[in-house]
């Protein structure tokens, strides 16, 4: 008996272990970068189609110039951390960034649809 629950204990740490590093793994996987942050660009997003009703759109990076994401979303020039969660009901999603004076920077672009 006490085999079996050194085993089984040593198991749940494995998997609890291997679920972190694929959590940390696919959360950086899912970013897209902004290849050319002075150039207007469309990404476009498909999943499966299944019930979702959640968009969640996280922007990441540093800009010299204010831009638009989808025409209602307005960023100020510096470093940008934002989340924007939203109420979605479709499996496809299209993003439109469209710097307004931005010529330098980096910017990385994550939609996850729930």
């Amino acid at each position: 008996m006490k085999k079996f629950i050194k085993y089984t204990s040593i198991f749940v740490i494995i998997i609890f272990g291997l679920f972190k590093v694929f959590s940390f793994v696919k959360g950086e996987l899912g970013f897209t970068k902004i290849e050319e942050v002075s150039q207007t660009q469309i990404i476009q997003y498909k999943t499966d189609p299944k019930r979702i009703v959640t968009s969640i759109l996280t922007i990441k990076g540093e800009v010299d110039g204010d831009f638009m994401i989808n025409g209602n979303h307005k960023f100020e020039a510096g470093k940008i951390d934002r989340v924007i969660r939203s109420d979605w009901y479709y499996h496809e999603r299209e993003i439109t960034y469209n710097p307004i004076d931005v010529t330098k920077g980096h910017l990385k672009i994550k939609i996850e649809l729930y």
